[in-house]
């Protein structure tokens, strides 16, 4: 496959994902609010997760993150869907069944495609020490496809009913992978913590956010699991939204390694898409506050209204896009931010200068800082 059709299909795929799942979040009510939390941490590590398939293809973060999201998306629109059909009026809605049945199964993936990133991140090869950590994923994978077919056959109103769902004896083979992925959550963050004591300093940097990110997901579960002990009782539906919340730093954690701290080169991609991303919120915010208040002042001439904020908008957008441009560098690339004053800084000293040492060592640091290449070396004809 060509990686142009690779990237269409992953556009395709991500965007339909989100789009859907973003009209089903806002229009549709959804009954379980974990399910509804989860969601936005699924959107942003479809994202995240697609946008490294397409740029980094070899290294399996981004397959990970883009499979985990997916699987809850599907979960939701799935569930969603089934009990949308059913609630309607008249015969069923095509695929009614086939949507249940998804909506019963494939979000028990989502757990164990966090614990494959943390044993993963970030360069995509298993960290020392995991292989015990990752045959349990692939058994636990193949337990929740066990499960997937024997539920194939159940009637569609309980498999759209967590309750009753949960009282079928096939369902434990889906609900071991919900269970014991969020619990291995903890010893992967272990693994990921020994693994950011052994890198290197930019290692570090790019792992530290998920690090923590990690660390505060489990910390919830501790908390809620304290409580439980002594018996001060929390309503699920909020123990689920406090996770979901906690949850969604973990792929935005693997964005932010990517746009500060230069995960796989893409922190100049990253920080103009961002920039762009920024400049379209921002325009996008004006022209429909702009009608907003002048449509009310000018009841028969929408129209006017309409083209008066379109040409506010287009004024706007050059001015937004240079500010922009200039506080994402400065943000998540400071380096270019800075060159144009390292490398004056840098002439006015060499003025100054005249041991070679200190001219080629000047110069390595220069070019180290602005540059940022992987290494440096001068070469100085005798």
């Amino acid at each position: 496959m060509s990686r142009t059709i690779r990237t269409w299909l992953i556009t395709v795929w991500c965007a339909g994902l989100v789009v859907s799942t973003t009209w089903i979040l806002l229009f549709i009510e959804i009954i379980d609010m974990a399910i509804f939390s989860f969601s936005f941490m699924a959107i942003v590590a479809v994202m995240v997760g697609g946008y490294l398939m397409v740029k980094v293809p070899r290294n399996l973060v981004g397959a990970i993150l883009l499979a985990g999201g997916s699987s809850w998306l599907v979960y939701t629109l799935g569930n969603t869907y089934a009990l949308y059909s059913m609630a309607a009026e008249g015969p069923p809605l095509p695929g009614e069944y086939v949507a249940a049945w998804l909506g019963s199964w494939t979000g028990a993936f989502l757990p164990l495609s966090l614990v494959a990133l943390l044993i993963f991140f970030p360069d995509g090869q298993l960290a020392r020490g995991s292989k015990w950590l990752a045959t349990l994923l692939v058994a636990l994978v193949v337990s929740v496809l066990i499960g997937a077919v024997a539920l194939w056959g159940a009637p569609a109103d309980v498999l759209a009913d967590f309750d009753r769902l949960d009282e079928l004896p096939d369902y434990a083979f889906v609900n071991v992978g919900f269970l014991i992925g969020f619990l291995l959550i903890a010893p992967a963050a272990l693994l990921l913590l020994r693994r950011y004591r052994r890198s290197s300093a930019i290692e570090r940097q790019q792992t530290k956010w998920l690090l923590y990110a990690s660390g505060l997901f489990g910390l919830q579960f501790v908390v809620f699991f304290v409580l439980d002990a002594f018996g001060l009782y929390w309503d699920g539906d909020a123990q689920g939204v406090i996770g979901a919340i906690a949850a969604i730093f973990i792929p935005v954690s693997v964005a932010f390694a990517v746009a500060r701290y230069r995960l796989y080169d893409l922190d100049r991609l990253v920080s103009r898409t961002v920039a762009y991303a920024a400049v379209v919120g921002l325009l996008g915010l004006t022209f429909f506050g702009l009608i907003t208040i002048l449509a009310p002042l000018l009841p028969s001439q929408n129209d006017l209204a309409v083209a008066g904020s379109t040409l506010a908008v287009a004024a706007l957008f050059n001015p937004l896009r240079k500010r922009a441009l200039v506080l994402v560098d400065r943000r998540f690339n400071r380096s270019h931010y800075d060159a144009q004053r390292v490398v004056d800084t840098f002439a006015t000293t060499l003025r100054d200068r005249v041991d070679p040492q200190g001219v080629v060592n000047g110069w390595v640091e220069v070019v180290s800082e602005t540059m940022q290449p992987s290494s440096v070396g001068v070469w100085v004809k005798e």
